[in-house]
């Protein structure tokens, strides 16, 4: 068993962020089960993988694991040199992510990332927050547009908590099979992971009670193809392109979930192009609800 007790400087954290920095060879799929399944607790007592660490808090761990080295590391510095900076601040900086970067080490790439490229991108121009960095959300490998990441842990934990709510809008564009004949619609759905198939899928009987909540509508129709502009207003993995394969309407260039035609698109054309914060007058990044990041001409190849 592992055991670590948090200090003053690290509570606040989501306890499935802690884990995952604290211990890279481990997926957040498998922490999420490790947490759910009692290998991982708090205060010795089984948790959520949402639970908030507090200061003096003590985490057990069953697992064969080695605790990542508190000597600095700087394997970030071999990603590419390659950032498109959208907009930065001494809280957050905003990048556009191309296709075929992962946002976060796996199993097949553990250097070049997007999170490692901000790093490198801060170390360089000598910003003091580089360690700090990270990306608040993800974008599927193929999935293009803008990004955010923290530059200090406030930041990160507050836009971490507050990422799925009301607070920040996220909107993106994508191209959709078929004719629709809604023009714009609110679906509402639960969805879950079926294991053996590695794929997403709609639970319309919610047995797994994770409610995803996209809406939609559609700019310009032609022929059997749209463009969509699409907000979600929940956030699960692989969310758009499950809801909108569910509906007999899947992303073109989706070879995992699109089984009716791609027209010829080899790559989901899916990109992140719009967020909008709105925080509270007294919350300490109200100032970002002016900002307007959106990445415009955008077209799908």
């Amino acid at each position: 068993m592992i055991q670590i007790f948090i200090k003053k400087e690290e509570e606040n954290q989501i306890l499935k962020d802690f884990i995952s920095k604290s211990f890279k060879e481990l997926s957040l799929s498998k922490i999420s089960k490790s947490i759910k399944n009692g290998d991982i607790k708090v205060n010795h007592k089984k948790t959520t993988w949402n639970y908030k660490l507090q200061e003096n808090d003590s985490l057990q761990i069953f697992l064969r694991l080695k605790p990542i080295k508190k000597e600095l590391k700087l394997n970030f510095l071999e990603a590419k040199p390659i950032l498109n900076v959208i907009y930065e601040d001494k809280n957050i900086i905003v990048v556009n992510k191309p296709r075929g970067l992962i946002c976060q080490p796996d199993k097949n790439e553990k250097i070049d990332t997007l999170n490692n490229r901000i790093k490198k991108y801060l170390y360089e121009k000598k910003d003091k927050n580089y360690l700090e960095a990270n990306l608040c959300h993800r974008l599927d490998k193929y999935t293009t547009g803008l990004c955010v990441a923290a530059k200090n842990q406030k930041t990160l934990t507050e836009l971490n908590n507050l990422w799925n709510t009301e607070a920040v809008s996220k909107y993106y564009l994508c191209l959709c099979y078929g004719k629709f004949k809604k023009k714009s619609d609110t679906l509402k759905d639960f969805i879950f992971l079926n294991e053996e198939k590695q794929i997403m899928e709609i639970d319309r009987e919610n047995k797994f009670n994770k409610e995803i909540i996209t809406k939609y509508r559609v700019i310009e129709q032609k022929k059997d193809m749209a463009l969509l502009e699409i907000q979600l207003l929940t956030g699960k993995k692989h969310q758009i392109r499950v809801h909108m394969a569910s509906i007999g309407h899947p992303v073109l260039g989706d070879t995992k979930y699109n089984k009716k035609g791609n027209f010829g698109f080899q790559f989901p054309c899916l990109t992140s192009y719009k967020i909008k914060f709105n925080f509270d007058k007294n919350h300490f990044l109200h100032y970002l609800n002016k900002l307007n990041l959106e990445v415009k001409n955008i077209k799908f190849k």
